[in-house]
């Protein structure tokens, strides 16, 4: 009888102690070697005056799991600062709705000049999605073992990068150009 309640509490103890856990990933980009980016993305190489890291001023980052904020262990803040040019650091971050050490689908968001992502403008505000492994933290484990998890597998360039589209005067020109081309062949049909 002792030997089934002990093992019952034993039970009862470890499935406690799998809910306390929590699902982690480090907020920051400087493990990953992946800083964000500011500037034309037509080709020119990084670090160009047209391309650089995107400074400090005006820059807010979010990294969402599966569609949900993650939020930092310390600060509870969902949305971060760059701490210097092209870089963040927000510590660790709880991932919403994920089992510790399962997979989730991030998006690692950037904008400027706005409260939010939803409301900048389109001309400032980047984003990549991947998909990794998560890790897993038990915030009541005694004694505390402070929080950690893998580093973001961020994939490629990411930040905000604008892609050049013909202008207006451009295309205005190319089709004034095949407007009268075409305007004289018809107008030498008709001699």
């Amino acid at each position: 009888m002792k030997i089934k309640t002990l093992g019952t509490m034993w039970l009862l103890a470890g499935s406690l102690a799998a809910c306390a856990s929590q699902a982690t990933i480090l907020l920051n980009n400087y493990d990953s070697g992946q800083p964000a980016w500011y500037g034309w993305g037509d080709g020119r190489p990084p670090g160009t005056p047209e391309m650089q890291l995107a400074p400090l001023e005006g820059f807010w980052v979010e990294l969402l799991a599966n569609g949900q904020p993650v939020s930092a262990t310390d600060t509870k803040a969902t949305k971060f600062n760059l701490s210097e040019p092209g870089f963040f650091d927000a510590g660790v971050g709880i991932i919403p709705g994920v089992a510790p050490g399962g997979m989730a689908d991030f998006t690692l968001r950037i904008w400027k000049d706005a409260p939010t992502y939803e409301q900048a403008c389109s001309c400032s505000i980047g984003s990549i999605q991947w998909r990794q492994a998560t890790g897993s933290w038990n915030d009541t484990a005694s004694p505390p073992l402070p929080p950690t998890g893998p580093i973001l597998a961020i994939p490629a360039r990411w930040g905000v990068i604008w892609i050049p589209e013909p202008s207006t005067a451009l295309l205005l020109a190319v089709g004034g150009g095949l407007w009268l081309l075409g305007r004289r062949r018809s107008t030498g049909r008709k001699s």
